[in-house]
């Protein structure tokens, strides 16, 4: 046979009806009357309570193991018929199962009692309507038996048992599966004080009880000093407080009474109405309880979900006393003045002011809003956070008033507007940038009809603003875009929500214009285009200036004529035109002849009149398809089209060459200038632009060897030649670094007393590979390049470091000469180099002499005289190379610091052979005597070379005849025979 229930159920069933035994075993106890009816019949509260928490399929079960199970046990304890049982069993059954039927079917919750319909519902339904029921059995049954004779009072009693029974013990039931439910240490911690007050409540009612045995009235009062202690109970922990101290109190109070103990027991009065008594007090105090205990859920559940909000809402809530204390604040509130949460509460609303004014404004304030009472008006004010940052604030407020009417304090709902403030600030700000600001600014409606704008836009067009409103942007078209601009505009607005490019339109006088223009979509809250606006700069000044950058991008500034940017690219289309006609095609590069001499003696003003006036010569001599490209300072290219043949070239270069045959007239100077040409022609010297400029270069140079003021073709040779430049450049740059360099030193001789009275140091280079390099090599090298101050200074050094070594010695040399270049002393604070050298190396000045070349004293002698200053100012003397040679001024050259000149050894090489070498020496010595210069010749290699100069005079000289350049070793061995 297969039950409708599971093992666990009948378990459960099982542990019901035990418990239902114990219960009416205790109920059996309470029975006082004669009638045999119990104070309070207690099994079935507890079946009622059981059956609303089991589910309906256990219900039959229950109630048929229950029936059997308490016939048994009353057939076994009590002396009543089987017949008067099984009545009782039917009555207590109908009226458990009709009162979980109806109550379970009607109410929201029958597993708890949370709202007062439930409660409501419960006492008409379980405590009133089926015991009503049951009592009209029982009270039958009592009677047709013949244990009474009076139904109404049987009646009466079972009525108020059974209704107590389930009063007390079915909501018990109830809360107690929903305590166990959550039961935890938290709600323990908190509930303490409540089991606390139930202990105490007890002894305060059994302690007397059996103290005065019978009625007392000390035994009635304490029972009512449990009255405060039960409402505390259901006031603070609500129905579960209500229900407990309610059931100390029932199970008590009944319990000694059944005992004869007690304000209600039967000693000084009947036993019917002592029952009576009883039972009305029990069911009141436990429909009082019970209704105050959920009465104070509902206030509770109220205030929580009434804090909740306050604790939730974005707003800050404050309430305030008439004199300014704060009494509540929620977190919001807290939050908005940045203090932690109830700090606030005890401050005076004025604290958080911006200043005392406003504290002491506020204060008055309020004394007026108590005092005159007028309308709450909400208003806007500026406070100050906790940190120091200050906030705008709304204040919605209003009074809160007594039962007399008057004014004992303010609510406020506070709102952050710091946000909404700078809003309005910025919107107030970008309408004074709309007003003011330079651009033009377009303002339209949907259907992009004109609805504003501003002062500059105005001023842009040359429209005023009733000329403009109401018109759609194409008003000032200009008709320079097609169809398809705007197309494109317009989709790509709609796709990305702006446009930003250049457009040109129309002013009122009619002139174009051209405009960086940035249109954008402006939404509405729901997201929905509301209109455009459009900001516009007019770009027609820079517009302008691009074209000036572009053309200045592809031109020489100064000349106008094309840069080599333009050049390369003309220089492109001209080698495609010549491969395309199978033509040819020449390259000049011209470069100005001595034009750095003219800037440094005349200034470079003169010099920029000179190249812009050559650059019209160049225009004018060459045709109109040909190009003038100026591609650095003193380099020009020319390129020449179809020249047909060399003879057509060598004409046109010949009418080149003619432009610089006219002096320059500035004022009153006539400065000649010349140029050098290097001639590449295509295809036979390159097929690309870089080869013919690059031979062109090559042969430029040759002709500047040649003499200069000369043009030069290309030749293959020519290659060779400045491959070898190349190859020493970047050769003496790994000489520096591997030290290759080394000093020879050559005496310088006093003629009649043949003694050494100087030594120059003449710098040498052992190659790995080319052996010794010429000096005539690579010193024109390392000064074009630069790496001339590099060796030069180590030169310097090696010098002076030897001289000091000779001083140490005790040898005697007279001065060391060292050789230093125009790049060298025209660096950046030379003469502190020197001085640093002297130092380090421990010479003195007076024993080091400088040679400068004339040439280079010539072509900067505006710069040239204070580099030497600087230098004579050290203590070191200085002398002239090579003079004869760089086409001295005499009014120049007497105002030179130096000390001694040097006679160029090609003068001295033909003496006494030619006369004009030997005319030109003797006017030298006779400069010399009459500056008051020492005067010494170089490359003396005969005697009768010395013969011929010691008697017009110069009694120094250095030369083959005395000596070859030497090593340290043999110089020292010199110095020290001497």
């Amino acid at each position: 046979m297969v039950l409708p229930f599971s093992s666990r159920d009948l378990k459960t069933i099982l542990l019901i009806v035990a418990g239902q035994l114990l219960l009416t075993a205790w109920a059996l106890s309470l029975v006082v009357s004669p009638d045999g009816i119990s104070l309070m019949w207690l099994p079935d509260g507890y079946l009622l309570g059981v059956l609303l928490l089991l589910p309906r399929r256990l219900w039959l079960p229950l109630l048929l193991a229950s029936a059997l199970a308490v016939f048994t046990f009353e057939s076994l304890t009590t002396d009543r018929p089987a017949s008067m049982i099984l009545l009782f069993m039917m009555a207590n059954i109908i009226e458990s199962w009709g009162a979980a039927w109806l109550y379970s079917s009607f109410a929201s919750n029958h597993r708890k009692l949370e709202e007062f319909r439930d409660l409501v519902l419960f006492v008409l339904v379980c405590v009133v309507i089926l015991p009503v029921i049951s009592a009209s059995i029982g009270a039958w049954g009592v009677v047709s038996h013949g244990y009474s004779e009076s139904f109404w009072s049987v009646y009466r009693i079972w009525l108020m048992s059974a209704g107590l029974g389930i009063l007390f013990v079915a909501p018990l039931i109830l809360y107690v599966a929903h305590w166990f439910k959550q039961l935890n240490r938290e709600l323990l911690k908190n509930q303490a004080p409540l089991y606390i007050v139930v202990l105490i409540s007890a002894m305060i009612v059994t302690v007397p009880a059996f103290v005065f045995e019978g009625p007392h009235n000390l035994l009635m009062l304490s029972l009512f000093i449990t009255i405060p202690l039960l409402i505390w109970s259901s006031l603070y922990y609500g129905l579960w407080g209500a229900l407990l101290f309610s059931s100390l109190l029932v199970i008590t109070t009944v319990q000694l009474s059944a005992l004869g103990i007690g304000p209600f027991s039967a000693t000084s009065q009947t036993s019917a109405d002592a029952v009576l008594k009883l039972q009305g007090y029990l069911a009141s105090v436990i429909v009082a309880s019970m209704f105050t205990g959920l009465s104070t859920e509902k206030l509770r559940s109220i205030r929580e979900r009434l804090e909740l909000i306050l604790n939730t809402l974005p707003y800050g809530i404050q309430e305030n006393t008439n004199d300014g204390k704060v009494t509540y604040s929620n977190p919001a509130h807290h939050e908005i003045l940045g203090y932690p949460e109830g700090d606030l509460i005890g401050k005076r609303i004025w604290d958080n002011e911006i200043s005392e004014e406003a504290s002491n404004r506020l204060k008055g304030y309020l004394d007026y809003l108590v005092k005159e009472r007028p309308e709450p008006e909400p208003y806007i004010t500026k406070n100050i956070r906790k940190d120091g940052s200050s906030l705008w604030m709304k204040v919605v407020w209003d009074y809160q008033l007594n039962e007399a009417q008057e004014v004992q304090g303010f609510i406020s709902v506070i709102s952050d507007i710091s946000d909404s403030v700078a809003k309005e600030q910025r919107l107030q700000q970008a309408a004074e940038v709309f007003k003011s600001t330079g651009e033009g600014v377009i303002i339209t409606d949907r259907d992009t009809n004109i609805i504003d704008v501003n002062q500059a836009f105005c001023e842009i067009t040359g429209y005023a603003e009733d000329e403009i409103i109401g018109k759609q942007p194409n008003y000032f078209s200009s008709g320079k875009h097609d169809r398809w601009f705007y197309e494109d505009l317009w989709e790509t607005i709609k796709s990305k929500g702006h446009w930003r490019g250049e457009i040109w339109d129309r002013r009122k006088n009619g002139e174009l214009f051209p405009q960086l223009m940035t249109i954008s979509e402006m939404t509405d809250d729901q997201g929905e285009v509301s209109g455009y606006v459009a900001v516009s700069r007019d770009i027609t000044a820079f517009k302008d200036v691009e074209q000036r950058l572009e053309f200045l991008a592809n031109h020489d500034p100064l000349t106008e004529l094309p840069n080599r940017v333009l050049l390369i690219e003309r220089l492109q289309q001209s080698i495609l035109h010549a491969e395309r006609n199978n033509t040819l095609l020449a390259v000049l590069l011209i470069d100005i002849d001595r034009l750095k001499t003219v800037n440094d003696s005349l200034g470079h003003a003169v010099g920029d009149r000179i190249l812009k006036e050559l650059s019209g010569r160049l225009l004018e001599s060459v045709r109109a398809d040909d190009t003038v490209a100026r591609i650095s300072g003193d380099e020009y290219v020319v390129i020449l089209q179809d020249v047909g043949s060399v003879e057509h070239t060598i004409n046109a270069v010949s009418k080149i060459m003619s432009v610089f045959m006219p002096v320059f007239k500035y004022g009153q100077h006539e400065i000649g200038v010349t140029g050098s040409i290097g001639i590449s022609m295509y295809p036979s010297d390159g097929k690309d632009f870089a080869t013919l400029l690059r031979n062109a270069d090559v042969a430029m140079y040759r002709a500047k060897e040649d003499g200069r003021n000369t043009y030069q073709f290309y030749k293959e040779e020519m290659t060779a030649i400045a491959f070898e430049r190349l190859f020493l450049e970047n050769a003496i740059r790994k000489a520096i670094q591997n030290e290759e360099f080394f000093i020879v030193y050559q005496p310088q001789i006093d003629m009649p007393s043949r003694r050494i009275i100087g030594i120059e140091a003449l710098i040498r280079w052992n190659h790995p590979e080319q052996g010794v390099v010429s000096p005539g090599k690579f010193i024109p090298v390392a000064e074009q390049t630069g790496q001339i101050r590099e060796i030069g200074s180590w030169v310097l050094r090696q010098a002076c470091q030897q001289a000091a070594q000779w001083l140490e010695q005790g040898l005697s040399f007279g001065r060391i000469s060292v050789n230093v270049a125009g790049p060298q002393i025209q660096q950046a604070h030379f003469e502190q180099h020197v001085r640093q050298i002297l130092q380090q190396t421990g010479l003195a000045a007076e024993y080091l002499e400088l040679e400068v070349t004339e040439s280079f004293v010539m072509q900067g002698i505006r710069h040239g005289v204070g580099y030497l200053h600087a230098l004579r100012q050290l203590g070191v003397r200085i002398s002239i190379d090579d003079f004869g040679t760089g086409y001295s001024s005499l009014s120049y050259l007497k105002s030179l610091p130096v000390d001694k000149i040097k006679i160029d050894q090609s003068f001295i090489h033909d003496i006494p052979l030619d006369p004009n070498d030997m005319a030109i020496t003797q006017a030298i010595i006779a400069l010399s005597e009459a500056l008051e210069l020492e005067v010494l010749a170089e490359g003396v290699e005969t005697r009768e070379q010395v013969e011929f100069l010691t008697r017009h005079g110069c009694e120094q000289a250095q030369g083959f005849l005395f000596s070859q350049p030497v090593d340290q070793h043999q110089i020292t061995m010199l110095l020290s025979q001497q």
